[in-house]
């Protein structure tokens, strides 16, 4: 019966992700509030950095998990990729818990990891195409949402309260034509922009390739 079943339900399995072996690390040291040092790779300059941090959380996102905490090098809280960790070292000194920050309730308005440096909550408004519409109310983009209008054509418009994030502009993205963002008006500009960005860059590629093969 076991090998039954394992060739008629096929679960999303995803490669386990680099940084896993540090979760019992990190975790003991949340859990006994003990400070840690690591040298952290930033994929943006391209170099490792060292770092003091004071954890508070570990979040999943994508099969990547991440550690979130006060880094005394940027005097802020931040988050850092697991896979992008080495040389981790139990720091002792005493632990430091910025003031004002809800750990447990932080994320319940995020989409994805990454927050954005003002951190403001913010109403988004978007009208899904009848081609999404079924899928997004079966399976929500986030827990706030609700439901604001059905249209007459099977589209439907919804409202969420999230964090700005780049995931949220991915999500967003990742809908092609299939949606319409309704409010706030910089969001919409922010998608236009990046829309335009790629069509640039791919027509740029297509006029190459029409004249490299001559079609």
């Amino acid at each position: 019966m076991e090998k039954e079943s394992q060739s008629v339900l096929i679960p999303d399995l995803a490669p386990a992700s680099k940084g896993f072996e540090h979760i019992d690390t990190l975790l003991h040291c949340i859990c006994n509030e003990i400070p840690v040092s690591f040298a952290h790779y930033s994929y943006n300059e391209q170099r490792f950095c060292a770092h003091i941090v004071h954890p508070y959380l570990l979040k999943e996102h994508r099969n990547r998990w991440y550690v979130f905490g006060y880094s005394e090098l940027h005097k802020e809280v931040r988050q850092f990729g697991l896979d992008r960790l080495n040389d981790i070292i139990l720091v002792e000194r005493k632990f430091y818990r910025q003031q004002g920050i809800d750990t447990a309730k932080l994320y319940n308005h995020a989409i994805g990891v990454f927050l954005s440096d003002e951190k403001k909550l913010t109403t988004v408004e978007l009208i899904i195409d009848p081609l999404y519409a079924n899928f997004v109310k079966t399976q929500p983009l986030h827990p706030s949402q609700e439901i604001v209008k059905y249209g007459e054509r099977g589209s439907v418009t919804i409202r969420i309260k999230v964090y700005p994030s780049r995931e949220l502009v991915s999500l967003i993205l990742s809908f092609g034509s299939g949606v319409i963002i309704k409010s706030p008006g910089w969001l919409r500009s922010d998608i236009m922009k990046e829309l335009k960005i790629a069509f640039e860059i791919n027509k740029h590629l297509e006029s190459e390739m029409k004249q490299f093969y001559g079609k």
